[in-house]
């Protein structure tokens, strides 16, 4: 349990977007490659057909796509790395060669390898090529895409109507006194997109576990929500903004008339993000294993906010009901004071 309330599953995040919106993702990086796919055939590939006996490198890259282009048939392979250690990325653009040779191998189909970063640091720039030589000779010269998103700057991102871009733009470089203006211009450019709740709260959900805002923050966020008036329509990132920061922000108006406004505010921001998230945990859980007993909902509901975050993540790597139950009840007996 004390593992789930530290980590963030960023791989199952990453892989989450991008199984959803893997056009999305070439054609932003790669506008020109993605022209020449033919429309509705970029498609997921069974990672279980893979490897056809071949373990020992199915599970290195994390996403393959097959797509016909106009030359005919390829393979897309995205690895998404979170760690920056030279000797893991040594050892990543050695196997991104070896995954993709196997494709080769297999299919007879080419292969245009990228390799996704999300770590902030270090800043220098990453190899985009594997390097393997005998006897003073270059033997193989394998070269691969890098998308490293920390040498990215967020502006000029912020006017591509691409959900890709909306999301990633939490992972490149901001600096701290940008963060409440790139949350909202993620959200701004999130209601630009026709995408429909499911979506809309994917993206959401990917923005705010990446710019996760202070208490200060959060304050200046929601009363800048409150005056863009994208954010109020009737529309899917209406509810997702109305799930917590808008809700959090009338609450608080309400207490700031007898409490003062700055005290009401945080108030406010602490009942309605301890709303929104258990909306969110209960959704998510009910998605995944079928709608759940009213006495398990009620738990969920009473959780603090540290608490939900716990349910949030677990939710995201358990398989059974039972689990999910054995996690909430043990966290609804340490503190039943809701939050």
């Amino acid at each position: 349990m004390s593992r789930a309330r530290q980590r963030i599953d960023h791989d199952a995040l990453f892989k989450r977007l991008l199984t959803e919106f893997g056009f999305d993702f070439i054609q932003l990086f790669f506008p020109d490659v993605a022209a020449q796919i033919q429309p509705n055939t970029l498609v997921l590939l069974d990672k279980e057909l893979l490897g056809k006996g071949k373990r020992r490198y199915r599970k290195i890259v994390d996403l393959a796509l097959r797509a016909t282009l106009k030359e005919g048939q390829a393979f897309f392979i995205i690895h998404i790395e979170h760690e920056s250690s030279a000797t893991r990325l040594k050892v990543i653009y050695q196997r991104m060669a070896l995954y993709a040779l196997q494709l080769y191998d297999l299919y007879d189909l080419p292969v245009y390898p990228i390799l996704l970063t999300s770590f902030d640091k270090p800043h220098s720039k990453l190899d985009n090529k594997f390097v393997m030589q005998a006897a003073g000779h270059t033997t193989l010269l394998f070269n691969f895409h890098v998308v490293q998103l920390n040498l990215l700057n967020w502006r000029k991102f912020m006017r591509a109507k691409n959900p890709v871009a909306t999301a990633l733009m939490a992972k490149m470089q901001i600096a701290p006194a940008d963060r409440v203006k790139v949350k909202l211009e993620c959200l701004r450019l999130l209601a630009t997109l026709q995408l429909d709740y499911d979506r809309v709260e994917q993206i959401a959900q990917f923005i705010d576990v990446y710019l996760n805002l202070n208490h200060q923050q959060e304050v200046e966020f929601m009363a800048k929500v409150e005056k863009i008036p994208a954010l109020r329509k009737a529309t899917p990132i209406d509810q997702i903004v109305t799930s917590w920061e808008r809700r959090g922000m009338r609450i608080g108006k309400l207490e700031g008339k007898r409490e003062g406004r700055q005290e009401g505010i945080q108030k406010g921001l602490q009942e309605g993000q301890q709303m929104a998230k258990a909306e969110t945990a209960l959704r998510l859980a009910n998605r995944k294993f079928g709608e759940l007993p009213l006495s398990l909902q009620e738990q969920i509901n009473q959780l603090s906010v540290d608490q939900l975050n716990v349910v949030l993540d677990a939710v995201l790597d358990l398989t059974t009901l039972d689990q999910l139950t054995h996690i909430v009840t043990e966290l609804y007996a340490s503190d039943k004071v809701k939050v």
